[in-house]
């Protein structure tokens, strides 16, 4: 442990880091070598790279120091160790980092992982995505990576923001909703995404890609609120996706999709005994004419004039997606780890309304049922959803088997 100390400080304050077996530059062969093992859960919906323990605190260091270098050495190693395992083809990898992992990471660096969606390839049009630069990796209908740190978060999320982000707020126009869309300075730096829009921010989409709240007028300047105070549901799977999000996945017509407000960012909203309260950033309160003055509403008619129609339209956009569910683990995992991963498939993939505790029973599960249970009860009106319920009943999705 005072070796692994001694390391570690060196790594943090020299910047670039004396890891054994490797250089600051490239870590590609670290990550190579790293895989010490391959697991198939019993379904075959998941499978398991062990890694070597010795080279686990190097890939987290390459996160915590360079976080671009970090994720393409991660992303090397799905494209080295995935592909070939995965029978046929698939839309996403929905990449999990164990717990088993994160236990042998230091807190300080685990906290740094990255939860994010890193798009390879977009196929369709009229969605502001067609510019994206394509990796060759993978089956030819890949889409793109997703990170989460934990196996609760395939059921608890952010598994559906995340992959509501194959999609979702990168149109390119009108110009004020660029801006809304405009990522926060710091939350650019960690990811490494190559799309220059990152989440709906300022704009009032009452979905799972963050902007508005459910059960509010998206449309009514009064029941506005600023990013800032996003509700805790924008990063579960208790919000499903907005008329706007299914548009964009090629899920609802233009027709179905309602004027989009966009909030003035220099603009908070407050709750003051529970009344709502909005404010400038100088303090000074604002009234509801005022915001209704400078609320934009963008209309459909607009987003189409500057991004194209959705191509394939709805109608004709596939609506069954593929997950290859690929878990990083520092050890291999055992009977009940497994279960745990085999109850959140058979939850997050039923083509039909499921209730979530139902998939993990109290006796076998008693702190995940804890913690779920206590979320519904601060707001027992939001369940958790499966991609099925988030889409409307509008699109299914399957965890692929494994070879």
């Amino acid at each position: 442990m005072a070796r692994f100390c001694t390391q570690l400080f060196v790594i943090l304050f020299t910047g670039c880091a004396l890891l054994p077996n490797s250089g600051c530059a490239d870590l590609s062969a670290v990550v190579a070598d790293s895989v010490v093992e391959t697991r198939m859960s019993p379904n075959r919906k998941a499978t398991a790279l062990v890694l070597d323990e010795n080279r686990i605190v190097e890939m987290a260091l390459a996160i915590a120091l360079d976080p671009r270098g970090g994720i393409d050495n991660l992303l090397n190693l799905i494209d080295l160790s995935v592909p070939p395992a995965i029978a046929g083809d698939y839309d996403f990898v929905m990449f999990v980092v164990d717990k088993t992992l994160n236990d042998l990471v230091p807190p300080i660096l685990a906290d740094l992982q990255p939860i994010h969606y890193h798009g390879i390839r977009a196929f369709d049009l009229g969605i502001g995505v067609d510019g994206l630069e394509s990796r060759e990796v993978g089956p030819p209908g890949l889409r793109g990576y997703i990170f989460l740190t934990g196996s609760a978060q395939i059921v608890t999320g952010p598994s559906l923001h995340e992959i509501g982000h194959g999609w979702s707020v990168y149109l390119t126009g009108p110009e004020e909703l660029v801006q809304a869309t405009r990522p926060n300075p710091i939350v650019n730096l960690t990811l490494s995404s190559p799309r220059n829009n990152n989440h709906w921010n300022n704009v009032l989409v009452d979905g799972a890609m963050i902007g508005g709240r459910v059960g509010f007028d998206t449309c009514n300047p009064l029941q506005a609120f600023s990013f800032d105070f996003a509700p805790f549901l924008s990063d579960t799977n208790r919000l499903p996706f907005a008329p706007m999000e299914l548009y964009l996945m090629g899920l609802a017509h233009a027709d179905e999709v309602d004027p989009i407000a966009i909030h003035p960012d220099d603009i908070r909203v407050e709750i003051d005994d529970e009344l709502q309260v909005c404010y400038d950033r100088t303090g000074n309160t604002v009234s509801p004419d005022e915001l209704s003055d400078r609320t934009r509403l963008v209309t459909m008619d607009e987003i189409i004039e500057h991004n194209g129609e959705r191509l394939p339209a709805c109608g004709e956009a596939p609506t069954h997606f593929r997950v290859a569910l690929v878990v990083l683990a520092g050890e291999a995992l055992s009977n009940n780890d497994w279960q745990g991963y085999m109850s959140a498939i058979d939850f997050f993939e039923a083509d039909e309304e499921r209730v979530l505790l139902d998939h993990f029973p109290a006796e076998r599960f008693p702190e995940f049922h804890e913690d779920v249970t206590n979320l519904l009860t601060v707001e027992p009106e939001f369940p958790f959803l499966n991609f099925y319920m988030a889409t409307g009943g509008r699109a299914t999705l399957e965890f692929v088997e494994f070879e």
